[in-house]
């Protein structure tokens, strides 16, 4: 199963407990709710700091999960408020993958 890049505009609605790791943080859940109101879940989420500081309950903007068969990464985050981060790395091997 190759990786897939999951957009969604909406906002926070649940947000697990967060562990820290040397190259950033662990959730164990993240639920986005679309402005249609339909929810999508995605169970263990990988951020780096820069991203995971922009992860809180409530919080409106676009978001963008790289899901594949190990692991979910939450790659990018760009705020309502203007707050914005993105994890390049993670962006730059999945584009490298289709390139290839």
């Amino acid at each position: 199963m190759a990786r897939e890049l999951i957009p969604l505009v909406g906002k926070v609605v649940a947000v697990g407990p967060d562990e820290n790791a040397p190259d950033g943080t662990t959730y164990s859940y993240i639920t986005i709710e679309r402005q249609d109101g339909t929810a999508r879940h995605f169970a263990t989420v990988c951020a780096i700091y820069e991203v995971a500081g922009l992860v809180e309950r409530d919080a409106a903007g676009t978001f963008v999960f790289l899901v594949g068969p190990d692991e979910c990464r939450l790659c990018f985050v760009y705020r309502d408020t203007g707050a914005r981060h993105a994890d390049c790395e993670a962006l730059h091997v999945y584009f490298d993958e289709r390139a290839g």
